[in-house]
Protein backbone atom coordinates (compact mmCIF):
# COMPACT_ATOMS: atom_id res chain seq x y z
CA UNK A 1 0.00 0.00 0.00
CA UNK A 2 2.53 2.78 0.93
CA UNK A 3 4.76 2.25 -2.36
CA UNK A 4 1.20 2.22 -4.56
CA UNK A 5 1.01 6.35 -2.58
CA UNK A 6 4.05 7.04 -2.87
CA UNK A 7 4.03 5.94 -7.04
CA UNK A 8 0.71 8.35 -7.02
CA UNK A 9 2.34 10.80 -5.21
CA UNK A 10 5.55 10.84 -7.51
CA UNK A 11 3.11 10.35 -10.79
CA UNK A 12 0.94 13.43 -9.02
CA UNK A 13 4.30 15.38 -8.83
CA UNK A 14 5.60 14.78 -12.37
CA UNK A 15 2.15 15.78 -13.82
CA UNK A 16 1.99 18.97 -12.12
CA UNK A 17 5.65 20.03 -13.16
CA UNK A 18 4.98 19.28 -16.60
CA UNK A 19 1.70 21.38 -16.68
CA UNK A 20 3.30 24.28 -14.88
CA UNK A 21 5.86 24.11 -17.19
CA UNK A 22 3.59 24.87 -20.03
CA UNK A 23 2.17 27.54 -17.48
CA UNK A 24 5.58 29.28 -16.55
CA UNK A 25 8.92 29.58 -17.27
CA UNK A 26 11.23 26.30 -15.65
CA UNK A 27 12.62 29.53 -13.25
CA UNK A 28 9.44 30.89 -11.60
CA UNK A 29 7.93 27.33 -10.47
CA UNK A 30 8.23 26.86 -7.09
CA UNK A 31 7.52 24.12 -5.05
CA UNK A 32 4.45 25.39 -3.66
CA UNK A 33 3.36 25.88 -6.69
CA UNK A 34 4.25 22.06 -7.72
CA UNK A 35 2.17 21.00 -4.40
CA UNK A 36 -0.70 23.02 -4.48
CA UNK A 37 -1.00 22.30 -7.98
CA UNK A 38 -0.81 18.19 -7.41
CA UNK A 39 -2.97 18.71 -4.47
CA UNK A 40 0.16 17.03 -1.86
CA UNK A 41 1.72 18.39 0.97
CA UNK A 42 5.14 20.08 1.15
CA UNK A 43 6.11 16.98 3.44
CA UNK A 44 5.26 14.59 1.23
CA UNK A 45 6.98 16.30 -1.58
CA UNK A 46 9.80 16.16 0.22
CA UNK A 47 9.78 12.57 1.05
CA UNK A 48 10.32 12.00 -3.06
CA UNK A 49 11.94 14.66 -4.22
CA UNK A 50 14.55 16.96 -2.61
CA UNK A 51 14.12 19.58 -5.21
CA UNK A 52 12.60 20.50 -8.32
CA UNK A 53 15.64 19.82 -10.75
CA UNK A 54 15.27 15.94 -9.42
CA UNK A 55 11.77 15.80 -10.59
CA UNK A 56 13.12 16.55 -13.83
CA UNK A 57 16.37 14.38 -13.64
CA UNK A 58 13.83 11.54 -12.37
CA UNK A 59 11.74 11.94 -15.30
CA UNK A 60 15.08 11.94 -17.43
CA UNK A 61 16.48 8.96 -15.88
CA UNK A 62 13.53 7.07 -16.12
CA UNK A 63 13.08 7.78 -19.83
CA UNK A 64 16.74 6.93 -20.54
CA UNK A 65 16.37 3.57 -18.91
CA UNK A 66 12.95 2.94 -20.65
CA UNK A 67 15.45 3.88 -24.22
CA UNK A 68 17.90 1.09 -23.22
CA UNK A 69 15.69 -1.36 -22.79
CA UNK A 70 14.02 -0.59 -25.87
CA UNK A 71 17.22 -0.48 -27.83
CA UNK A 72 18.14 -3.57 -26.44
CA UNK A 73 15.15 -5.52 -26.92
CA UNK A 74 14.96 -3.99 -30.54
CA UNK A 75 18.54 -4.23 -32.14
CA UNK A 76 18.91 -2.44 -35.26
CA UNK A 77 21.09 -3.83 -37.88
CA UNK A 78 21.57 -0.92 -39.88
CA UNK A 79 21.90 2.99 -38.97
CA UNK A 80 18.66 3.71 -40.85
CA UNK A 81 16.93 1.07 -38.54
CA UNK A 82 18.51 2.67 -35.75
CA UNK A 83 16.97 6.17 -36.83
CA UNK A 84 13.67 4.85 -37.34
CA UNK A 85 14.47 3.36 -33.46
CA UNK A 86 15.00 6.37 -31.88
CA UNK A 87 12.05 8.08 -33.65
CA UNK A 88 9.57 5.39 -32.85
CA UNK A 89 10.79 5.53 -29.25
CA UNK A 90 10.21 8.74 -29.04
CA UNK A 91 6.85 8.98 -30.81
CA UNK A 92 4.62 8.50 -27.62
CA UNK A 93 6.98 11.16 -25.44
CA UNK A 94 5.94 13.60 -27.84
CA UNK A 95 3.37 15.40 -25.50
CA UNK A 96 6.40 15.78 -22.59
CA UNK A 97 9.05 16.37 -25.36
CA UNK A 98 7.08 19.74 -26.37
CA UNK A 99 6.76 20.80 -23.28
CA UNK A 100 10.43 20.29 -22.55
CA UNK A 101 11.32 21.76 -25.92
CA UNK A 102 8.94 24.71 -25.75
CA UNK A 103 10.47 25.38 -21.95
CA UNK A 104 14.16 25.65 -23.56
CA UNK A 105 15.04 22.46 -21.34
CA UNK A 106 15.71 19.77 -24.86
CA UNK A 107 19.46 20.55 -24.05
CA UNK A 108 18.89 18.37 -21.06
CA UNK A 109 17.73 15.76 -22.64
CA UNK A 110 21.09 15.69 -25.46
CA UNK A 111 23.18 15.47 -22.61
CA UNK A 112 21.56 12.43 -21.03
CA UNK A 113 21.95 11.03 -24.32
CA UNK A 114 25.70 12.03 -24.62
CA UNK A 115 25.97 9.89 -20.86
CA UNK A 116 24.56 6.86 -22.65
CA UNK A 117 24.85 6.78 -26.49
CA UNK A 118 28.11 6.62 -27.04
CA UNK A 119 28.42 2.46 -25.45
CA UNK A 120 25.32 1.65 -27.32
CA UNK A 121 26.79 3.12 -30.79
CA UNK A 122 29.79 1.67 -29.57
CA UNK A 123 28.58 -1.75 -29.12
CA UNK A 124 26.22 -1.28 -32.56
CA UNK A 125 29.49 -0.80 -34.55
CA UNK A 126 31.58 -3.36 -32.75
CA UNK A 127 33.77 -0.80 -30.98
CA UNK A 128 33.05 -2.86 -28.16
CA UNK A 129 35.69 -5.80 -29.93
CA UNK A 130 38.22 -3.24 -31.34
CA UNK A 131 39.80 -2.03 -27.77
CA UNK A 132 42.22 0.68 -30.02
CA UNK A 133 41.76 3.69 -27.60
CA UNK A 134 41.71 5.71 -30.74
CA UNK A 135 38.95 3.61 -33.08
CA UNK A 136 36.87 4.01 -29.62
CA UNK A 137 37.57 7.82 -29.38
CA UNK A 138 36.10 8.15 -32.75
CA UNK A 139 33.26 6.28 -32.39
CA UNK A 140 32.34 7.85 -29.38
CA UNK A 141 32.55 11.50 -31.35
CA UNK A 142 31.02 10.03 -34.25
CA UNK A 143 28.14 8.71 -31.66
CA UNK A 144 27.46 12.71 -30.42
CA UNK A 145 27.24 13.61 -34.27
CA UNK A 146 24.76 11.57 -35.22
CA UNK A 147 22.71 11.69 -31.83
CA UNK A 148 23.05 15.36 -31.70
CA UNK A 149 21.95 15.87 -35.30
CA UNK A 150 19.12 13.04 -35.25
CA UNK A 151 18.10 15.04 -31.92
CA UNK A 152 18.43 18.99 -32.99
CA UNK A 153 16.20 17.35 -36.32
CA UNK A 154 13.48 15.96 -34.28
CA UNK A 155 12.93 19.01 -31.48
CA UNK A 156 13.10 21.67 -34.20
CA UNK A 157 9.90 19.15 -36.02
CA UNK A 158 8.47 19.22 -32.51
CA UNK A 159 8.37 22.89 -32.72
CA UNK A 160 6.37 22.80 -35.95
CA UNK A 161 5.28 18.96 -36.74
CA UNK A 162 2.63 19.64 -38.78
CA UNK A 163 4.89 20.86 -42.37
CA UNK A 164 6.19 17.31 -42.73
CA UNK A 165 4.98 13.76 -40.95
CA UNK A 166 6.88 11.82 -38.29
CA UNK A 167 7.14 9.16 -40.89
CA UNK A 168 7.80 11.23 -44.45
CA UNK A 169 10.89 13.16 -41.54
CA UNK A 170 12.31 9.41 -40.28
CA UNK A 171 12.70 8.18 -43.61
CA UNK A 172 14.70 11.74 -44.83
CA UNK A 173 16.96 11.02 -42.21
CA UNK A 174 17.05 7.55 -43.13
CA UNK A 175 18.07 8.70 -46.46
CA UNK A 176 20.92 10.70 -44.86
CA UNK A 177 22.72 7.61 -43.39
Amino acid sequence: MHNRMYQQNKERIVNSFFYLLTEKNYQQITIVDIVNNAGISRRTFYRIFPDKQSILDNYLDEWMKNWINYVSNNRPTSQQKMVKQLFKFWEPFIPELTILVNANLASLILEKYNEIFPKYFIDFHNGAQDNEELALVKLRYLSYFDIGAIWNVFINWIKDPYKISLEDLTSLIQQQF
